[in-house]
């Protein structure tokens, strides 16, 4: 017969103590998972034992600030932003990250929680549990937890020390610093650091908040959001026959191995496909970033060392005698973004189907603002006209009509994704239809791409350092007289898309003629990309 005593004394209110007990470290060995995940799917060994040092770790810091309620929801909360991102983009906060928030319109924030809405509530869960449930009242034991977390993120480091003042790179920074007259302390302060986020990873969310800052207030950022773009191209030169009317369509979150034109399974592009003998289809071609906030402004830029949006293609194309127009269905950005919008502002003339929430109109609304330009008003003068798409933008299901949704299966993203490809290969169609009516030229290509279906990342924006290469492959694809000198299957990093476009329109300038730029540029063989730190990788192309 089982005995039961009073109060906190019985069998139910132990449990209940064991629960509360066990509901941190269970919160933590969760966040541990989320922040490690790459680790885990690479080296499940290694990736196991990284994952129960870092919850002793985490453990050790709660288990020390047990009584500090605030400390314990920053410390929380910074954990649980960090887990979020990881899942959610494979990534630490980083410049393009929060630069692509900061950028959200409503519509935009709605469409991404009702995307990730059971990873939001599992991590305001965890939120919640490292915030309130308690550790266990065993001092001398929390201490060892501590210890053992502390040496697992300084130990290495301080191992390697030696190894790691030597290292080329370690050299690089401090010559850096010296002409810059920073202190060698700092530098190698901020280095060791480095080597330990993975460690302790609320370090690499405080260098995105920093680095972001330093974007945003320290650097020629905050010259570009004073709407400071006006050209800066020189000795710009037009051909004789260049044509008289251009119009480049950006499409939005587009695999090219998810579209038929492209040898995938599913007819996604019946459209495209049975126009396929009349267009100049590229199927090595790489966006310039892997989100819109990167990309965009990289590909019709000449990028150096960040976005110089005074040498834009629109501010090229202008001073070329051409007249410019942006038609866009996404939103007009806040005062924070500093690229889209401030590059489409360069334009003679703009149009944003929805000025705060994008995509409330399917994107034929451009179909119809195209038309009625080209139709209605005449000009003197020759035109550029960017026609920017919501495309495939999540939630896929909100990017078409009813009667797009063909593709059923056990898979409901993948079919949602698809049916958005139908939708764009429909308006695509439309667009070469208008160009051909007007003996235009038209040239298409997509922002980015989305993680492959079924992957780590699937069907999600690949924020890592290094993305897979795959989700960066997008369609590009040209109609009408003009041809390029590449090759079909040349790999062609859009990044270098203000080559392309001289080339197609016939437009150059000094700085794209002197030493061979954009020879070299589009002919390395390499494929080259600016990924969310708003670092420039290069890539093979296989």
């Amino acid at each position: 017969m089982i005995k039961y005593t009073k109060i906190e004394g019985t069998e139910v209110g132990e449990l209940s103590r064991k629960i509360n007990l066990a509901m941190l470290p269970l919160a933590l060995f969760v966040l541990s998972m989320s922040l490690n995940m790459d680790k885990i799917f690479n080296e499940p060994l290694s990736g196991a034992v990284h994952v129960l040092f870092q919850g002793v770790l985490f453990y050790g810091v709660f288990a020390l600030i047990h009584t500090k309620m605030f400390l314990r929801f920053v410390f929380a909360s910074i954990l649980v932003v960090e887990a979020f991102t990881q899942i959610a983009y494979g990534a630490s906060l980083s410049v393009g990250l929060v630069m692509s928030v900061l950028n959200t319109n409503s519509g935009e924030f709605l469409s991404f929680m009702r995307f990730n809405i059971v990873e939001i509530l599992l991590f305001l869960f965890l939120l919640f549990s490292c915030t309130y449930f308690p550790t266990a009242q065993n001092s001398r034991a929390n201490m060892g937890l501590a210890i053992i977390g502390g040496a697992y993120v300084v130990l290495p480091t301080l191992a390697s020390a030696q190894t790691l003042w030597k290292a080329p790179r370690f050299q690089s920074r401090l010559e850096t610093a010296a002409k810059g007259n920073a202190s060698e302390l700092l530098v190698g302060a901020s280095y060791f650091l480095g080597d330990m986020r993975d460690r302790f990873p609320p370090l690499k969310s405080m260098k995105g908040v920093v680095d972001t800052a330093r974007f945003l207030f320290l650097s020629d950022a905050t010259l570009t959001r004073r709407k400071k773009t006006s050209s800066s191209w020189s000795e710009v030169t037009v051909d004789k026959d260049s044509p008289e009317l251009l119009i480049i369509g950006i499409g939005e979150s587009l695999r090219a191995k998810n579209l038929s034109l492209y040898g995938y399974g599913r007819e996604t592009t019946p459209n495209l496909s049975k126009l396929a003998n009349n267009l100049s289809v590229f199927s090595s071609a790489y966006s310039a970033g892997p989100n819109t906030w990167t990309s965009v402004p990289a590909s019709l830029t000449k990028h150096s060392t960040g976005f110089d949006l005074s040498k834009s293609i629109i501010n090229l194309a202008k001073e070329a005698g051409y007249e410019s127009y942006w038609f866009s269905n996404h939103a007009k950005y806040s005062e924070w973004d500093i690229s889209v919008s401030a590059i489409a502002g360069q334009a003679d003339f703009t149009y944003f189907a929805s000025n705060q929430n994008a995509g409330v109109k399917y994107d034929a609304v451009l179909l119809e603002q195209l038309s009625t330009i080209l139709e209605s008003e005449k000009s003197d003068k020759k035109r550029l006209i960017i026609l920017h798409f919501y495309g495939s933008h999540m939630h896929f299901e909100d990017r078409y009509p009813k009667k797009f949704a063909q593709f059923v299966g056990k898979n409901s993203l993948l079919n949602q994704y698809d049916n958005s490809i139908l939708y764009t290969d429909f308006v695509q169609s439309e667009v070469i239809e208008i160009v051909r009516k007007h003996g235009g030229e038209y040239i298409f290509f997509a922002d980015h791409g989305l993680g492959k279906p079924g992957g780590r990342l699937s069907l999600k924006h690949d924020g890592r350092k290094r993305p897979d290469i795959d989700s960066l492959n997008v369609p590009f694809f040209t109609f009408g007289k003009r041809t390029l000198s590449l090759e079909k299957d040349d790999p062609v990093s859009l990044l270098y898309f203000e080559c392309i476009f001289s080339e197609w329109s016939g437009i150059s300038a000094k700085e794209l003629e002197e030493d061979k730029y954009c020879q070299d540029k589009l002919k390395s063989g390499k494929i080259q990309f600016i990924n969310n730190s708003l670092e420039l990788v290069e890539v093979g192309a296989d």
